[in-house]
């Protein structure tokens, strides 16, 4: 019994070997008919909504924009006070920050001015209604 081995060529085939053989590795076989995606270039900053989801683009990384950004943005610590714009080191720069936006020492300054116009006493049970 004689065995014969029969392959058919399709001309995909053919068409990838030609490309291979030119060294035309990426080129497709055959042609596609049907849906294309669009292409949409988006800038630094710019946000758009896709698949549900909004992204921007930071640092040229495109990111999703979270719930969570917000809340992470107001709990996280700034490395120098934004009115005197001193380092915050201690631990009462970061409570008072939280409570404040300022460091410790511009708290006291804030404080002591209150004290001189005799206005603390008003900004104390404020406070401590918020």
């Amino acid at each position: 019994m004689e065995s014969k081995l029969i392959k058919d060529w399709k001309g995909s085939d053919v068409q990838r070997m030609r490309n291979i053989i030119r060294k035309q590795y990426n080129d497709s076989t055959r042609s596609q008919i049907g849906y294309r995606k669009k292409k949409e270039d988006h800038v630094e900053g710019q946000i758009w909504e896709e698949e549900g989801k909004q992204w921007t683009i930071k640092d040229g990384i495109k990111q999703t924009i979270t719930k969570l950004d917000i809340v992470r943005k107001q709990a996280s610590l700034p490395i120098l006070c934004p009115c005197c714009k001193n380092p915050m080191k201690n631990k009462l720069d970061k409570n008072m920050f939280f409570i404040h936006a300022k460091c410790f020492d511009c708290v006291i300054k804030y404080e002591t001015e209150l004290k001189f116009k005799n206005k603390f006493e008003e900004y104390k049970i404020n406070i401590n209604k918020q």
